[in-house]
This record gives structure tokens, sequence and C-alpha cells, in this order.
């Protein structure tokens, strides 16, 4: 996911929508083998996204150092890294939570799929008038 630090905008709700658009095209996806790929995506995004969201928390507990200064630049150059960061721990699988995202989701995806939908009651089906 590339985000850009932008002063006033909130990374984690860019970040949620950006998901939630991703959620709502494996919904629609029409075939199983299209909706599998776009879930391992997903997975992966989210895995993305909580090795950021930790980075920058990290980030936050560094003093600062005097000779890169305290400036717009810099968080938008660090907020770049960590992500850029994030994405290749994500390509290389290194803490295996995108797999862990996918089974599960996974999982419900199969059991919703299971289960057909419950038909909804008739008032009076069944019942024979006399």
């Amino acid at each position: 996911m590339n985000l850009i630090n932008l002063p006033g905008v909130d990374q984690g709700t860019i970040a949620n929508n950006m998901l939630e658009s991703s959620l709502r095209r494996l919904q629609n996806s029409a075939g199983r083998a299209e909706g599998d790929e776009q879930l391992k995506k997903v997975s992966r995004q989210l895995e993305a996204l909580f090795i950021r969201m930790l980075m920058d928390n990290m980030d936050k507990t560094i003093p600062k150092d005097e000779l890169a200064g305290d400036s717009q630049a810099m968080d938008t150059w660090k907020g770049m890294f960590n992500e850029r960061v994030a994405d290749k721990v994500t390509e290389q699988g290194s803490i295996g939570l995108a797999d862990m995202i996918y089974r599960q989701l996974s999982r419900q995806i199969d059991r919703h799929m299971e289960v057909p939908p419950a038909a909804p009651e008739i008032e009076g089906a069944g019942k024979t008038e006399t």
C-alpha cells in the first residue's frame, strides 16, 4: 500500500478505507480462484499495515536527532521508509501474519459459502383452509 504522509491526514483511516475497498472487491469476486488470489493480496496488505504501524510507533520512542531535526520532511521520509520496509518484509513472508490472516478468512468464507441462506417464512405456508 503506497501511502504518503500529508499533514492533517490520518494514515490509519486511509489504510482502513483501502482495505475495506479490497474486502468489498473480494466479496464480489466471481470465481473461487480469483477470490483466493484477492484474499491472499488483502492478507498481505493487512500484514504490511500492521508492520508499518508497529514501526511508526517504534519510531516515536526514539529520541529526536538534532542533526536530522524535527521537520515535516523528515517525518515524511520516515513514513515512506517504514512503508517500504513493511512491504519488503511482507513480500518475504518473514513474520507469517499474512498466512494466519489468510487461513482464518478462508475458513470463514468457506463456512459462509457452505451454509445456504435461510428461506424467509411465508405466513400461512403449509396450512390449508377448511
